[in-house]
């Protein structure tokens, strides 16, 4: 009885080992589409490092704003130069340097791109070289601008208006300075809007 027991559980568990795995055709058909998933999400993947690029300079400038507005309450002027703002950023990164250009009612605060392609380090044991990538930085300018208020306004009620805007063309050239006219806040013809505080819930 015993060994008819065992006879059958020897059975069942090689079975069970004959029916584990793939055939050739189960695995080639897993491969196909693993490869057509892969040819989907590549180009995906490739244009995130060209955002998360451009993603720095629109943070940058955009944090430049809001430390001209707040340098602004406390001096009564823009800051001439980034290192006086406090960021603690520094003025020049891998991709971008950015700049200041300030008037007594406007300031312009500039992300440059350094070059014209994103590149990468690489490194294979002791041997280090960058690599182009497909990504192109785009620059930007953002601005901040006194916004006008009553002759008989009292230094703490200045109210600012800002916007940031970016190249539509990647590369190195300065983007064109917003305008604001019949109190309206635009983009100059070469750059788009990022951000607009007039278009901004109150």
């Amino acid at each position: 009885m015993r060994a008819e027991v065992r006879t059958k559980q020897l059975q069942n568990f090689l079975q069970a080992q004959q029916s584990q795995g793939f055939t050739l055709w189960e695995g080639l058909v897993i491969l196909v589409i693993l490869g057509a998933m892969a040819a989907i999400a590549l180009p995906s993947v490739i244009s995130c490092g060209g955002k998360a690029v451009n993603a720095e300079a629109k943070q940058f400038v955009g944090a430049l704003n809001r430390a001209q507005q707040a340098y602004y309450l406390d001096n009564n002027r823009f800051s001439r130069d980034v290192p006086t703002l406090g960021l603690g950023m520094s003025q020049q990164t891998n991709n971008f340097t950015y700049s200041t250009l300030a008037t007594s009612k406007v300031v312009f605060n500039y992300g440059l791109a350094r070059r014209n392609y994103v590149y990468r380090q690489q490194q294979f044991g002791p041997f280090r070289w960058e690599q182009r990538t497909r990504n192109r930085p785009k620059s930007y300018v953002g601005a901040v601008l006194l916004a006008p208020l009553p002759a008989r306004a009292t230094p703490k009620e200045t109210k600012f208006v800002a916007i940031v805007c970016e190249a539509t063309v990647p590369g190195m050239i300065r983007p064109t300075q917003p305008t604001y006219q019949a109190g309206v806040l635009a983009c100059g013809n070469d750059t788009r809007e990022i951000f607009n505080s007039q278009k901004e819930p109150q």
